[in-house]
């Protein structure tokens, strides 16, 4: 419980040294930038870390980081005497918000740290990865940190999340196998809090009152993180015995083949049966999976317990739209004036922007997209052009965007990832039972709201067909470059121009759409296929713009995430990008998964909006909104099936030894290799590499000696070192060489392997004799000195090399 406490003081004191720079900044906001002040303070402490840490003349350390510290708390007290005054009248004014904004945080850290007391194991999915990297982020002495599964190489990944999580424990001691399981329940808190900020802050800017802009808040949390898609209404079904075998196949949702019924309230069925509600869209032909994607929301995410950089980004994604909320209000022109006059604005935003590309690399070009279209609504506002909406948004961009680069170019420059281009989709699409499945909960809010603000927006002022024209075209746009790609790549390849490597070619060729006489077709087919979308996206642009003539124009911002949240619904839909794995995958994943908050914060608004217009109409319309909030508290029961039933599915009972320590199941899985793990903990140093047997994908039993000490082994997971480094031969050497270690029977070659890599220990454990039968490493006394002995189950020996 002290390392829960703990983390919560050093954050919420360095989200308190954050908030006069927020004050300052985002003078239109009513909360002043409270609510996203923790996450800012991490980041204007953790960034000047990292930029220290990269000279390799700084270490990173827990002295640095409490320097770093104290040097921008100095900066915060400055600040704070020159707002004293403000600051002082705000509190004053303010204090409720404020509190109810911190017992949010609280309540949500709290609820999410008791589920990790009762599920701490990090044994599962790609959770040793994670661990790896968290605990390399704390150990190295200078960045980028050592690859723990790739000795001698650096990491390839987006890994600034993991060194703020890091750096957290860092100064507070706890240990990474804590400091993994906190960092689970701290990410849901920051999203919490920055949701429920943005979300209430549009109340108050349209005229709501306190308790209004506080329901509104929790809406926005519970949009955001507290609910599944409607895959949740079809498990309660199938477990409840419903329908028949024939909807189960037409529904075709791998998994989903049948009813079945559950003796419980809760699906009762082998394995993790909530795994499904993440797989939705996959079309299947002959049993065979010819769609293969990823659906995840932010609840299955924090229940499943992957510190992925797609989970901690949220709360930065968040930052930097409460940035853009407050850069929507100016009241300036937006001229090169301003731009001169709001230098630290803009330093700040090009150091939000760069990191949400250095912690989630998929984030930078949506992130980037949202300043375009919000200093487009700013300049559209101001003098009511179209063309003055697109030179505004240019100009931010070209301020913003290349200074973002500049910041983190330690990372950019060296950063190589496995995206060989951008590829068209074919023929297999998203089928609207999928799509409704996973946005229906939230098409049910937002399409009343359109209807409503469409009859208000028309009723206060005549119709102008510019702006139709505009939202018409622009909703059709993500067609032109699907229609333009094989035309242009057809010319290229004519001219004998390479399209890519790595394949990227070859499959170019081969696309369906690749055949232009088949290119009129295709074109209707797939625009009728997205249309419900794209009127859904005219009308949102339409009003968007409508708005922005009017006094109520602080409307056009829930208007405007709506808009970049539906083209990142389109985008997948016609185009995706290429990988190791050669679908959209990853590309539905990550966008989708963006989308998610877009619209969940839109729609808690959109929610307000629409309870506000039923409660102020005449009787009639109040009875009509009694029967809607009826209605949408029963699609929210439906939703909430899931997190239920998932949460008591996968923690499971209550009697047991709740601790946050992710290691604590290997004290009954695997204790003499946890005593070796504590063992190397304690002994070793910054220099030392260690072999242990070579890993296997997703198992956690493998590879976790390094993933638990941040000491580099010569090969982790295969697979994943193939995705990050793009190689199959070095990789296959490294293998071969692991074998040599533990089977050679020739002591010069395992003298010559480990001299090469510089290893220093060599692990032999239950896994090791498994893997390679019993090494005849005792032999080799000349070379090898046993440093650690246990004789439990697992007999394992740690043998320090002499060379």
């Amino acid at each position: 419980m002290l390392d829960l406490f703990l983390w919560i003081a050093i954050t919420d004191i360095i989200g308190l040294i954050a908030f006069p720079f927020v004050f300052s900044l985002l003078p239109w906001l009513p909360d002043r930038g409270f609510t996203i002040s923790k996450v800012l303070g991490l980041l204007i402490v953790f960034y000047p870390v990292w930029i220290l840490g990269s000279t390799l003349v700084v270490p990173n350390s827990g002295v640095t980081i409490l320097v770093v510290i104290l040097a921008v708390s100095l900066v915060s007290l400055v600040i704070a005497w020159l707002y004293q005054n403000s600051m002082l009248r705000f509190f004053q004014d303010e204090w409720r918000m404020l509190l109810a904004a911190e017992v949010i945080f609280l309540t949500v850290f709290a609820l999410w740290a008791f589920i990790r007391f009762y599920d701490p194991a990090i044994n599962h999915t790609e959770q040793p990865m994670d661990f790896a990297f968290l605990t390399t982020s704390i150990v190295s002495s200078s960045f980028p940190p050592q690859d723990p599964w790739f000795a001698g190489k650096p990491v390839n990944y987006y890994y600034f999340g993991y060194l703020i999580m890091g750096g957290i424990a860092h100064i507070t001691g706890i240990t990474p196998s804590v400091a993994y399981n906190l960092s689970l329940a701290f990410v849901p808190a920051l999203t919490a809090i920055g949701a429920f900020g943005i979300s209430s802050n549009l109340v108050r800017l349209n005229g709501g009152n306190l308790k209004a802009a506080v329901l509104t808040g929790i809406v926005a949390v519970f949009l955001l993180m507290g609910i599944s898609n409607f895959e949740s209404a079809l498990e309660f079904l199938r477990s409840s015995g419903f329908a028949s075998d024939r909807f189960w196949e037409w529904l075709n949702i791998k998994g989903l083949d049948g009813p079945l019924k559950s003796d419980n309230w809760y699906p009762t069925e082998l394995g993790w049966w909530w795994w499904r509600a993440t797989r939705v869209i996959d079309t299947m032909g002959n049993g065979v999976s010819l769609d293969y994607t990823i659906t995840e929301f932010p609840f299955f995410s924090f229940l499943l317990g992957d510190l992925h950089p797609h989970v901690m980004s949220i709360p930065f994604i968040l930052l930097f739209s409460a940035f853009m909320l407050n850069f929507f209000l100016i009241q300036e022109h937006l001229s090169i004036g301003w731009l001169r006059r709001n230098q630290a604005t803009l330093l700040l935003l090009s150091i939000i922007l760069g990191s949400a590309g250095f912690i989630n690399l998929w984030d930078f070009p949506t992130l980037t997209a949202l300043l375009f279209i919000t200093a487009f609504a700013v300049g559209y506002r101001q003098k009511q052009t179209f063309r003055n909406g697109l030179s505004s948004g240019s100009m931010l961009v070209f301020s913003v965007v290349p200074f973002s680069i500049i910041f983190y170019l330690p990372f950019f420059g060296t950063f190589s990832s496995s995206a060989a281009g951008i590829l068209p989709v074919q023929s297999i699409v998203t089928r609207h039972i999928h799509s409704g499945i996973i946005w229906g909960v939230f098409l049910l809010i937002l399409v009343p709201f359109l209807i409503t603000a469409m009859r208000h927006i028309l009723g206060r002022c005549r119709h102008r067909n510019k702006e139709a024209i505009f939202a018409s075209a622009f909703s059709i746009l993500p067609l032109l470059p699907w229609v333009l790609f094989p035309i242009i790549a057809q010319s290229l390849i004519a001219i004998g121009i390479p399209l890519g490597s790595g394949g990227i070619e070859e499959t170019v060729s081969s696309l369906v759409l690749w055949d232009l006489t088949l290119l009129p077709q295709m074109l209707i087919e797939r625009f009728l296929h997205l249309l419900p979308f794209l009127v859904l996206l005219g009308v949102v642009v339409y009003l968007s713009l409508r708005y922005l003539r009017l006094r109520e124009w602080t409307l056009g911002f829930p208007l405007l995430l709506l808009i970049l949240g539906l083209l990142l619904i389109v985008g997948p839909e016609l185009f995706y990008v290429v990988d190791l794995f050669n679908n959209r995958m990853n590309t539905i994943f990550k966008f989708y998964y963006q989308a998610w908050i877009f619209i969940a914060v839109a729609s808690s608004y959109s929610l307000y909006y629409l309870t506000d217009r039923f409660m102020s109409g005449r009787y009639a319309f109040r009875i009509a909104g009694y029967c809607w909030i009826a209605f949408i508290s029963f699609i929210f029961s439906l939703v909430l099936y899931y997190p239920a039933a998932a949460t008591y599915t996968k923690v499971g009972t209550l009697n047991k030894q709740a601790t946050l320590d992710g290691l604590a199941y290997m004290q009954q899985e695997a204790k003499d290799k946890l005593k070796a793990i504590n063992w190397l903990n304690v002994n070793s140093n910054q220099n030392d590499r260690i072999i242990e047997a070579v890993g296997e994908d997703y198992l956690a039993d493998t590879s976790i000696v390094s993933a638990s000490t941040g000491i580099p082994t010569l090969l982790g997971w295969p697979g994943h070192e193939r995705q990050w480094r793009g190689t199959n031969e070095i990789i296959d050497k490294r293998e071969e060489d692991v074998r040599l270690v533990y089977q050679s029977t020739s002591p010069r070659v395992i003298n010559m392997i480990l001299h090469r890599y510089g290893v220093t220990y060599v692990f032999v454990g239950r896994k090791e004799r498994a893997k390679y039968g019993q090494p005849p490493l005792e032999k080799f006394n000349s070379i090898l000195e046993p440093v650690f002995t246990s004789n439990g189950n697992d007999r394992v020996t740690i043998y320090r090399f002499k060379g």
